[in-house]
């Protein structure tokens, strides 16, 4: 049985710019296997893949988001729901789901040439959410 992850295997590794998932990405190929992906430009840092920008909420606790919104008379007749209303200063869920669609195109364009050949070409995400 082999590894989960065979890096002959690997067409490409999209790696979040936050500090954690490069210390993951680190961590997960080891020293030696990450240099040679790098060296073989199988691995992006992918801005689509960092973390809900927050904005003004970052760092906040729902409950304490909820309270800000309703000092500032927000959410009068149903509660905050970030799918819905998005975040004040940060992204809302079209600007994420656009985010990832990008990322979706990249994938289908290393994965493309190879779907009816037979060959191999895993592709790696490595992310961290809050």
């Amino acid at each position: 049985m082999g590894n989960l992850i065979d890096p002959a295997r690997l067409g490409q590794v999209f790696v979040s710019p936050r500090n954690r998932a490069q210390q993951t990405f680190d961590l997960l190929f080891g020293e030696v296997q990450a240099k040679a992906l790098k060296v073989d430009n199988k691995v992006e840092t992918a801005v689509e893949l960092a973390e809900w920008n927050y904005g003004a909420y970052e760092g906040l606790l729902t409950s304490e988001i909820l309270a800000r919104r309703r000092g500032q008379g927000l959410d009068q007749g149903t509660p905050w729901n970030i799918w819905i209303d998005g975040c004040e200063n940060g992204e809302s869920a079209i600007e994420v789901a656009a985010r990832i669609d990008t990322l979706i195109s990249k994938i289908r364009d290393v994965q493309g040439p190879n779907m009816n050949t037979g060959k191999p070409c895993d592709v790696v995400l490595i992310s961290h959410g809050q």
